[in-house]
């Protein structure tokens, strides 16, 4: 199909009226229409030119079609012509007068130099053309920095289109991953409303047990223990209760705090470090030479951490959590390390908990984990590295 074909409309024909200041758009020499109608009309002002031109496109006419329709028609003095010059004038009036007030050569390049660094190039490109003492020099470079423009836009267009694309698929993972949380976070708090629940029935039960004992001493005084003895035993009870409900709302504390660690560090950004090939090592990888400790996990999957932790010139250190390893090796592990993994799902409570304090106390980065899987141990050093990297920034 041509441009013909696909878009009509009316093209009278009047007389060229010449001027002495300015260019009309199709008296402008060389082929400069299509940059002028590409680079300086948008979409909308495209449509207000057919609504006005009472121009008609045939069902599947292109974008490239409609262009090359004005591009030709800009080129003639007919009725899409002068409104094309008229929108152009509109437009950009402030741009074209100030144009015609600059008459020294050096003024003008400037003008175009500070609009390109201004981004208000279409103004500045129409002023230029269509005014007749801009210098033919001057007037080529222009049309040179416009055709090199929209082959640069166009890339920036496609880089843009595939980093929405990547936004969007990070967006959904990281909704999945809330979900998840919600969820655990749900469990949790029904796991620990059971557990008050049945705290306050063994409260209740331990009331009724000495209720019924009131009788009891009035008819056989002499099974019953002493009535200090029994307020003694009921006191220790309710001491015993309190220490419960006290170490209860410690491990919530624990488990709330674990759960903002791995959050914040599921929220930093993915090292942009490529993974390097066999007998590959980056030069700036922020994990160089350190010494990685995880506490836990399965030992199986000990080796394919130590390759995730190699491909980044670190060393991993392992302690099985308390199976084989006892508690007593995990300080001299975590004095030699620069950085303490520990997944909460494959670890003691009790584990963590050491590896933690031990880590605080040599003021030595934590990080908890979600899974114990070899995935997630990779995703977290990606996280863990631009923290990294920024930290040794800041201390230089």
């Amino acid at each position: 199909m041509t441009t013909d074909d696909a878009v009509s409309g009316t093209s009278s024909e009047p007389p060229r009226q010449a001027t002495s200041k300015r260019f009309k758009i199709w008296e402008i020499p060389g082929t400069v229409q299509c940059s002028i109608v590409g680079t300086c009309l948008d979409r909308r002002d495209i449509k207000a030119l057919m609504r006005k031109g009472k121009v008609r496109t045939q069902p599947g006419a292109t974008e490239y079609q409609i262009h090359g329709y004005f591009v030709q028609e800009a080129t003639q003095p007919g009725l899409i012509g002068q409104l094309i010059h008229k929108t152009l004038d509109r437009k950009y009036a402030a741009p074209v007068a100030r144009v015609g007030r600059l008459r020294d050569a050096d003024a003008l390049a400037a003008y175009w130099n500070e609009a390109c660094a201004k981004g208000q190039v279409a103004g500045a490109y129409w002023a230029l053309m269509s005014h007749r003492h801009v210098d033919d020099r001057l007037r080529y470079a222009a049309f040179g920095d416009v055709h090199m423009l929209s082959h640069f836009m166009g890339g920036v267009n496609r880089a843009d289109a595939q980093a929405l694309w990547a936004a969007e698929r990070r967006v959904a993972d990281l909704e999945a991953r809330l979900e998840r949380v919600r969820r655990r976070s749900q469990a949790s708090l029904a796991e620990r409303d059971a557990r008050i629940t049945a705290l306050e029935g063994e409260i209740q039960q331990m009331r009724s047990f000495c209720v019924r004992l009131q009788p009891a001493r009035t008819t056989r005084p002499a099974r019953c223990e002493p009535p200090a003895k029994q307020e003694r035993r009921r006191r220790q009870q309710e001491r015993r209760l309190a220490v419960a409900r006290a170490r209860i709302r410690e491990q919530d504390r624990e488990i709330a705090d674990l759960e903002a660690q791995i959050a914040r560090l599921e929220e930093l950004p993915v090292c942009p470090i490529q993974r390097p090939g066999a007998g590959e090592v980056p030069e700036d990888c922020p994990l160089a030479d350190a010494r990685l400790l995880y506490v836990g996990g399965r030992t199986s999957a000990v080796p394919h951490l130590r390759t995730g932790a190699a491909r980044r010139r670190a060393e991993l250190l392992h302690h099985d959590g308390g199976i084989e390893h006892s508690l007593h090796q995990l300080e001299d592990l975590v004095a030699q390390a620069d950085l303490v993994f520990c997944p909460v799902d494959c670890v003691s409570h009790g584990a963590c908990l050491l590896a933690r304090d031990l880590c605080k106390r040599a003021n030595k980065p934590f990080v908890p984990l979600r899974s114990a899987g070899v995935t997630h141990f990779r995703r977290a050093l990606d996280r863990v590295a631009p923290a990294e990297e920024a930290a040794a920034c800041s201390s230089r």
